[in-house]
Order: C-alpha cells, then sequence, then structure tokens
C-alpha cells in the first residue's frame, strides 16, 4: 500500500493538503487553524473483475454500494479522509490516474460528525 492511514482525530501534513491549500490562497496552517478537527473517514477499494471496481466508504455508510458487487469482489485497498475530494484524490493518485479534479464545491466540504459516529459505532458492533 502507498498510503499510510491516520488515524481518526490525527492531523498530518500530506501532499493533498498542500495542494488544496494552495489552490484555496491559504496556507496550510491557516486551514489548520481553521478546521482544527475535521473528521476522519475510513474508505475502501473494492476490485469485482479486472475491469469492475468499487470505492467506497467503509462500514453501514458504503452497504448499498457494496451490495451491488458480485460474489467473490476483495477489498484491495484502504485509506482515511476528511472530505470526498481528499478520498478522490487518494484514489486517484492510488490508481495513478492523474489529478482530481471537481467542479462542485460541495467535494471540498469536511465530513460531518455524524458520520465518524455512524463508522465507528458500526465498528463496535462487530467486535
Amino acid at each position: 500500500m502507498r498510503e499510510k492511514s491516520v488515524q481518526a482525530g490525527q492531523t498530518q501534513p500530506n501532499k493533498w493538503l498542500e495542494r488544496t491549500t494552495e489552490k484555496r490562497g491559504r496556507s496550510d496552517a491557516d486551514l489548520h487553524t481553521a478546521i482544527p478537527q475535521m473528521v476522519t473517514l475510513l474508505h475502501e477499494l473494492w476490485v469485482e473483475s479486472d475491469q469492475e471496481q468499487i470505492f467506497c466508504l467503509a462500514e453501514p455508510m458504503g452497504d448499498d454500494v457494496r451490495a451491488l458487487m458480485l460474489p467473490g469482489a476483495k477489498k484491495v485497498w484502504t485509506v482515511e479522509a476528511r472530505s470526498h475530494f481528499e478520498a478522490m484524490t487518494k484514489y486517484y493518485e492510488h490508481m495513478r490516474w492523474g489529478e482530481y479534479t471537481t467542479e462542485h464545491s460541495s467535494d471540498y466540504e469536511p465530513y460531518p460528525d455524524e458520520w465518524l459516529r455512524i463508522q465507528q459505532g458500526a465498528g463496535k458492533k462487530k467486535g
């Protein structure tokens, strides 16, 4: 795996954050001050065949998507991210597809705190 996961609640400088803050005209320090505790959610990459794959949130928030997978699909990679944009940027980097871009400003918004509670609650139920 190329990516190293960051535990929920931890802040770690990364290429995604540097690129994002450069594009928005803010320094890394400004972003961490403005949003000191961003929720970090686990995402999964599942491969069904050479041409079919699914990248989705882990735990119950990805259940509907994973239900569409063919039998025998395998989880091949996981990564944590604080927004849809960060998740997709890391996914594109992992797949070596180039730079991920979006026209939707909402993709930059941090994930809601409630989503972390849902993901963590599902993990506790399994354990």
